[in-house]
């Protein structure tokens, strides 16, 4: 689980597996803990078992210092027994105390060699039992004690023989006293014997000190080697304690920084409700974006057609307009017709009363008033021709920004402002249509009257020019609050993908980190493996060394009670 990916894991889900990995750890360091508390547990019985083992080597040592003082007490005895010999005839009650002497001496040491046996047995199952159940360094020892039990038991297998023998010393003393000469020829015969068997016992002896110091030698490397064992566990539990220390550190940094970048977090879990909730209304688009493709294509075809309309509306209240101004030129030029027909009647009348003309100041005011609305008139038009050449600029300004923005935008937002466009382009027809209407209407009901039609004409013009120029800025401040939200949200957005950049860093390194654990782990766990593998082979290899031990004791037994078969034999062939 630890080299898992976590590049696409939200907050939640990174913090739940950092909270499993440190489950995890913690429960390879109870392991690691109870493994080391198993360790201490075992080094506490080996040492306790040591000390067992010491009590019983000493035990054994002292079962054998009284097999040698028997065995000294034996020699003695027979040396009496030599001494008595030459004085048979004076000491047979003295031989008969002493042969009794010498049989309770025998079951005496028959009795200790049989404790000394049972013992050794003890100790045998003892260190078996513990070099199965505990350390497997303690097989190797168990065969050399074996090894050492086997060759006591030849030893004492040549002490049977030793006591045999003298049993037939004995049994020819018996016979020896028919025949004097022939008893101490053979006496002679058994002491010499008896000089070779305390040779061969003590070759016997020395080769066994010898056999025992190359024991203890191995036994003090092996133990060694233990301690060297004991020693690379120590270290390696050590290290694991260190890599713990290291985890917990990892663990406080990473708890700090989370404490640390608690707003952070918050930030990022409301940018992330903000992009899911984006997201989803994104598919929502989507989704909508397939029924809307055909409204999309029929408000567009409408709006081409209204666009159309309104061209030719605009061109048909142009002509209407030009019409009407080309009607009232014509009206003025009728009127200028008449003005020079009345300055006609005016010069022929002023040649007969001239004074009374110049002085007449209703035809001044006529003749200025008239004069100024030709003016306005004039001035109406050409102001006319430059709005509609402003609007058409505009027009074609408006639809090069908006087809320039459709290239930045979405499917979504070039639907949305090409809804609003052709919503105000058709808000705004519908108002100049009004307008144009209003405008035709009041045209066609003045006619008429020059004055009321001018003076109506001005001023239905001053508001259209003012709602057109209000328009106009309408437009520029949407536009602009328009850019501005678009600025705001791509600054928003960049900040939100730093901030994702930046926590997607931290939880990189967070996650290298962790890998780095997770393989420290895996090595401990292999070689915590390892080692339960070397201790199970270790374990086998003691099992198929007892199994041979166990047949080494018994063919050695066989070996032993042989002789005890051929030394009855022999026993009856002396009586006969």
């Amino acid at each position: 689980m630890f080299g898992k990916s976590t590049n696409n894991l939200s907050g939640d889900e990174l913090r739940r597996e950092i909270q499993l990995n440190k489950e995890r750890i913690s429960e390879w360091s109870e392991m690691v803990n109870k493994f080391g508390d198993r360790l201490k547990e075992l080094d506490r019985e080996h040492d306790h078992l040591a000390c067992e083992e010491n009590r019983l080597q000493l035990e054994v040592e002292g079962k054998k210092q009284l097999v040698a003082e028997s065995q000294a007490e034996l020699i003695k005895l027979e040396d009496e027994v030599k001494s008595a010999r030459m004085s048979a005839e004076k000491s047979a009650a003295r031989r008969l105390q002493m042969e009794q002497q010498a049989a309770t001496m025998k079951n005496t040491l028959q009795n200790l060699l049989q404790a000394e046996y049972s013992m050794q047995r003890e100790a045998a199952a003892k260190r078996e039992a513990m070099a199965n159940e505990f350390e497997p360094q303690h097989a190797t020892r168990v065969a050399q004690e074996r090894m050492l039990a086997e060759e006591t038991m030849a030893m004492r297998h040549d002490v049977d023989q030793l006591k045999e023998t003298t049993e037939m010393m004995r049994n020819k003393e018996e016979a020896r006293q028919i025949d004097v000469a022939e008893n101490r020829e053979k006496l002679t015969a058994a002491e010499t014997k008896m000089q070779e068997l305390r040779q061969a016992l003590k070759e016997k002896q020395e080769d066994y000190e010898r056999r025992k110091k190359d024991l203890s030698s191995e036994v003090a490397k092996k133990e060694r080697m233990l301690h060297d064992s004991d020693q690379e566990l120590r270290d390696k539990i050590f290290a694991l304690a260190e890599l713990n220390r290291e985890v917990e550190k990892i663990e406080n940094d990473h708890n700090a920084m989370v404490k640390n970048n608690d707003s952070v977090q918050q930030h990022i879990h409301a940018e992330r409700e903000q992009v899911r909730s984006l997201q989803m209304a994104l598919v929502e688009i989507e989704t909508k974006h397939h029924r809307e493709a055909e409204r999309l294509t029929r408000l567009t075809a409408e709006l081409e057609q209204a666009q159309i309309d309104y061209k030719r509306k605009s061109k048909e209240m142009a002509e209407m307009i030009e019409r009407e101004q080309q009607a009232a030129m014509n009206y003025m030029n009728q009127l200028e017709n008449e003005l020079g027909d009345a300055t006609a009647e005016e010069d022929r009348a002023r040649s007969s009363n001239r004074p009374q003309r110049e002085t007449d100041p209703e035809f001044e005011h006529l003749h200025n008033e008239v004069n100024e609305k030709v003016l306005e008139l004039a001035n109406l038009k050409r102001e006319h021709e430059k709005n509609l050449e402003e609007a058409h600029q505009e027009h074609c300004r408006r639809k090069a920004q908006i087809e320039v923005s459709n290239n930045n935008m979405s499917s979504e937002q070039r639907f949305y402002q090409l809804d609003q466009t052709y919503r105000k382009d058709m808000e705004l027809f519908e108002k100049q249509k009004a307008v144009a209407e209003l405008k035709l209407s009041e045209a066609t009901s003045q006619l008429a009257n020059l004055q009321a039609e001018i003076s109506s004409q001005l001023a239905e013009v001053s508001p259209d020019l003012w709602k057109l120029r209000q328009t106009l800025k309408d437009d520029e401040q949407f536009e602009h609050t328009i850019n501005k939200m678009a600025k705001q949200r791509e600054l928003n957005l960049h900040q939100t993908d730093t901030r994702l950049k930046l926590l997607n860093q931290q939880k990189s390194v967070i996650e290298n980190k962790l890998t780095q654990l997770n393989k420290n782990c895996e090595v401990m766990q292999r070689q915590l493996a390892s080692m339960k593998q070397n201790k199970r082979s270790t374990r086998n290899a003691d099992d198929h060394k007892k199994n041979t031990g166990i047949l080494a004791v018994n063919t050695t037994t066989t070996r032993i009670s042989m002789p005890a078969k051929t030394k009855s034999a022999s026993s009856a062939d002396n009586r006969n």
